[in-house]
């Protein structure tokens, strides 16, 4: 089962109580709100290319096809 709630206080609320009995353990995992979850997977990349032409945004073609430039 999955239960959602917010962390408020320093304590869980949850959006609906949930259905456990007393002494029920639990875990807890933090969910990313969607604008951490946007550039999340991008930082993984962050640093890897080095010496990079300035001009790849201008010449990806040529980069990524071998496309001679005109």
């Amino acid at each position: 089962m999955i239960y959602r709630g917010k962390l408020i206080g320093g304590k869980i609320v949850f959006e609906r109580p949930p259905e456990l009995p007393e002494g029920q353990e639990v875990e807890v995992r933090a969910v990313e709100s969607p604008e951490q979850a946007d550039l999340a997977w991008l930082k993984k990349f962050e640093g890897i290319v080095k010496d990079s032409p300035t001009d790849d945004s201008v010449n990806v073609d040529r980069i990524l096809y071998g496309q001679s430039e005109e």
